[in-house]
């Protein structure tokens, strides 16, 4: 489905959204169409929701939970939309568009066991309306993972959207690790002193400075000797806790939706699953939202997440490990308990 950047009326999306439905091997059943229509006209011409406040969509939210959304009957969907609605506008200063509406619906209509997709132009609030279904979701109760194109995107999202989210008493968060802001000051700390040893000129003067640092070096070293003898029984606790909960704080239990690339979700599982960590905790696999999916399909189909890389001269010892293979198994029937028996 294409969203298109203005239209006159209400009902020129439905044209817009006709034709392309003809072109369309998964179509979208007419009668749903006519539907959506009757709902978003609704929903743009009511006032009941107008003067809610933060505690209102608090409590309507408890009470939808209960509810299953995609079989919803059209009374209710108009009133799923209608809060929304005002909630944006609550947070946002705006209110949703029709096109965003229809894109909703068409993605809570989707068909048994499917998922849709949906093409929406750039400046036409697909953020807006990934936030808002990833609250309906999660109202249902399931967890919600949002894939986006690259980190910057889903740092700022769980970032700007949180107030969003805590209107339906959700919680949002990333999973992008820490590890690279540690190695953006390790570099910048190494071009520092790159910079410091080009501009001295005088060899006397760098001979004495590295002296110095020497002596600096073997203080702090002193220092920390120091400082880890006095804090050993701290530090061994703190591991305690650590290996018993190694959840990260974007898989606790309370986290509704989880922000991130493709690369950190799936470095996460094979840590999770093949390392034995424990990093996602008991978060289950419910509903995933891939933001611009064509760059994580398409774009960076040749892009892989590694935990490890070949060891440089371990094809050496290949050799040995096949000769032990081999006497191995010649000597199966000596060690097998059955022929022992026997």
């Amino acid at each position: 489905m294409i969203s298109k950047d203005k239209f006159e009326q209400t009902s020129d999306i439905f044209t817009c959204l006709k034709e392309l439905n003809v072109e369309k091997s998964n179509k979208i059943n007419e009668n749903d169409i006519k539907t959506f229509q009757e709902i978003i006209c609704e929903v743009k011409n009511s006032k009941l929701y107008s003067k809610w406040n933060k505690s209102d969509i608090l409590r309507w939210s408890q009470k939808i939970q209960s509810q299953d959304l995609q079989n919803l009957n059209k009374q209710t969907l108009v009133e799923v939309l209608c809060v929304l609605d005002r909630a944006v506008e609550l947070d946002k200063k705006h209110q949703i568009r029709e096109v965003q509406m229809l894109s909703l619906l068409s993605l809570l209509c989707k068909n048994e066991n499917q998922g849709r997709i949906l093409q929406i132009l750039t400046g036409q609030g697909k953020t807006l309306i990934i936030s808002c279904l990833a609250v309906l979701l999660s109202l249902q109760g399931c967890q919600v993972d949002i894939v986006t194109s690259n980190d910057v995107l889903a740092k700022r999202d769980s970032q700007e959207l949180k107030s969003f989210y805590s209107l339906f008493n959700l919680k949002c968060s990333h999973n992008i690790q820490k590890e690279e802001k540690k190695q953006k000051k390790q570099k910048k700390a190494e071009k520092g002193s790159q910079k410091f040893v080009e501009e001295d000129e005088e060899e006397e003067e760098e001979e004495q400075e590295e002296e110095i640092k020497f002596d600096e070096e073997n203080k702090r070293r002193d220092l920390q000797k120091d400082l880890l003898t006095q804090n050993e029984n701290d530090d061994t606790q703190n591991m305690e806790v650590e290996e018993q909960d190694g959840t990260a704080s974007c898989y606790q239990n309370d986290i509704n939706i989880v922000y991130g690339t493709a690369h950190f979700f799936q470095a996460d599982i094979l840590k999770h699953e093949f390392y034995k960590k424990g990093n996602r905790g008991s978060r289950r696999f419910d509903q995933v939202i891939v933001d611009e999916v064509d760059s994580m399909l398409v774009d960076s189909r040749n892009h892989r997440t590694l935990l490890a890389s070949e060891q440089s001269g371990f094809n050496k010892i290949m050799l040995i490990i096949q000769m032990i293979w081999i006497e191995l198994g010649k000597i199966e029937d000596l060690i097998n308990p059955k022929t022992l028996k026997k």
